[in-house]
């Protein structure tokens, strides 16, 4: 789990590679709406490091200090960039792909969410060793 000169940098490359379909802030068409009601368009879903590990690894004769990034597939939905409302299921519409609410989002970038919402991180322990810090779209408060 140590972080390698250049990894995060690597990873940021792969992230911004992994896109497919449009990416966050693109403009989008609205296609409709599956069976559960949720909106079909033609953005994408793009690779985030949504979770980071701060503590300690075991490895082979001990344990060892570090910090990783683990990376998440997330789906896009199309927004009115002007409206906080969740996402226009009405074919045809035009708006721009975003992460939705409580989605996870990008540690590194914190950009791509929806109106009204924040890329923020929530900590929680893993076991005695480290700390877990998942980062997803949050109502800003």
């Amino acid at each position: 789990l140590e972080t390698v000169a250049g990894e995060v940098d690597a990873v940021q490359q792969k992230h911004k590679a992994s896109a497919q379909g449009k990416g966050v802030g693109e403009l989008c068409t609205v296609t409709g709406s599956n069976l559960f009601g949720v909106q079909t368009s033609d953005c994408g879903s793009m690779e985030v490091l949504d979770q980071e590990f701060k503590g300690y690894a075991w490895r082979s004769g001990g344990t060892t200090r570090g910090e990783s990034l683990t990376p998440t597939l997330t789906e896009l939905r199309c927004y009115d960039p002007d409206n906080a409302a969740s996402a226009n299921t009405t074919a045809g519409f035009t708006g721009v792909c975003l992460i939705p609410r409580y989605k996870p989002c990008d540690k590194v970038q914190k950009t791509g969410c929806r109106k009204g919402t924040q890329c923020k991180g929530k900590m929680s322990t893993a076991g005695t060793l480290g700390m877990i810090t998942t980062f997803t779209c949050q109502d800003a408060r």
